[in-house]
């Protein structure tokens, strides 16, 4: 290594710590190479690949929000968190076998919305999708047709994603009420509930004085309440 030279990911990791946002848009554009590689494993599975990347970036900013310097390098963790991606492949299998690998196409999708949301903080262009995505334009708007689909399916869809959101919530407010006064902050940042703006683990933590372990455990924990 050039004398001076610093890791991409080490570098990512420096720019998250003073800005979350900034941070975590670098340090994805650093692991994309990781993430693709590890996807290129399952590239014969039945599992399109947009699904299989769309799921590495999620887990590589787990490993971001989640990383304790004193414990590993930063990219030994990464590559111990994208391990998870065969989880996902194995589980996704027989959904992929559905025609055009639809179930997972539409996935890979929302995932992309939802994280992109959270990064930028409004509601991502059909340019910025597709280019996390790395589909063609035309594939997005398309998805987007798509989804929208007939007045009556798509007043279907909203009615159960209601319902669905209903289901969601009513679980978090029951896990929170138990909780203690701060940690039931940091799951209102977590969750952007009770007029708190949805934050990212390190984000919550700086806003509530906490360790990023401690916000991640509480993470974990409700995921499995909800």
């Amino acid at each position: 290594m050039p004398e001076g030279y610093i890791n991409p990911l080490d570098m990512a990791y420096e720019t998250f710590k003073k800005d979350p946002v900034k941070g975590r848009n670098q340090f994805l554009s650093a692991a994309k190479p990781f993430i693709e590689s590890r996807a290129a494993i399952y590239k014969e599975a039945p599992v399109p690949q947009p699904a299989v990347v769309g799921f590495g970036q999620t887990l590589a900013l787990q490993a971001l929000d989640s990383y304790k310097p004193q414990k590993a390098g930063l990219r030994t963790h990464l590559e111990n968190n994208l391990r998870g991606m065969s989880r996902f492949v194995n589980q996704n299998k027989n959904v992929a076998r559905i025609p055009e690998h639809r179930a997972l196409k539409v996935s890979a999708y929302k995932n992309a919305v939802q994280r992109l949301g959270v990064e930028l903080g409004y509601k991502p262009s059909q340019m910025e999708i597709a280019d996390e995505l790395s589909w063609p334009l035309r594939d997005v708007q398309q998805m987007e047709i798509s989804l929208r689909g007939a007045v009556a399916e798509s007043e279907s869809f909203e009615s159960s994603q209601k319902v669905f959101h209903d289901r969601f919530n009513e679980r978090l407010e029951f896990a929170r009420f138990v909780m203690s006064p701060q940690d039931q902050k940091i799951v209102d940042y977590l969750y952007g509930l009770h007029g708190k703006p949805q934050l990212s683990v390190a984000a919550t933590a700086n806003k509530v004085g906490v360790s990023p372990s401690k916000v991640y455990a509480i993470r974990q924990k409700m995921s499995g309440v909800v």
